[in-house]
């Protein structure tokens, strides 16, 4: 239906892994591997939002084609 939402993001803010406190000391391999997880999803953020706005471009596109009289 025109105006309907339909568009879906794969992952919110809720499906995220949330950081657990650090009991112990915090030494330099944890932040690197923490700072590695976070470029990580990042990364993988980013790739869904591309992969969000092309779906929603296409989306727009074969509605338009579609309402388009031939």
């Amino acid at each position: 239906m025109p105006g309907e939402a339909t568009e879906t993001v794969p992952a919110t803010e809720q499906e995220l892994p949330q950081p657990q406190a650090e009991t112990g000391s915090g030494t330099e391999s944890n932040s690197d591997e923490s700072v590695q997880e976070l470029q990580g999803l990042l990364e993988s953020l980013s790739g869904n939002l591309k992969i969000s706005s092309l779906l929603s471009q296409n989306q727009m596109s074969t509605r338009a084609q579609l309402q388009t009289p031939t």
